[in-house]
């Protein structure tokens, strides 16, 4: 059934966002370390990998955490940021190379 009303959508967002910090705390409790990023990130915002420590995540924040920073895997979220849009194909196969790289780090996609 969708979701159709104001409070059924904040009721929602709500609960995601409850799922999220869970995971996030189970994550730094497990590894010790945690480091956060977006994919999606729009311009004049930069991409970046932010140590994760306890503090709050805001609504729909953030998009993953892996155990460290990770060059590599900044660099293909800012070529992606970068790269004009061909396509759903073109933006498929960059997503896919990061979601990839973020399992390989032994990191969690949150959203």
């Amino acid at each position: 059934m969708p979701i159709t009303s104001p409070d059924e959508r904040e009721a929602a967002s709500a609960a995601q966002n409850e799922r999220t910090r869970a995971r996030l705390a189970g994550y730094l409790a497990a590894h010790g370390r945690a480091w956060v990023g977006k994919i999606n990130v729009y311009p004049p915002a930069r991409a970046e990998l932010v140590r994760y420590t306890g503090q709050l995540a805001r609504d729909c924040e953030p998009d993953f955490v892996v155990p460290k920073p990770d060059a590599t895997l900044l660099r293909l979220i800012i070529e992606r940021q970068e790269a004009p849009f061909t396509g759903p194909a073109g933006d498929a196969a960059r997503l896919d190379a990061i979601f990839a790289l973020i399992r390989e780090l032994g990191g969690l996609i949150l959203t």
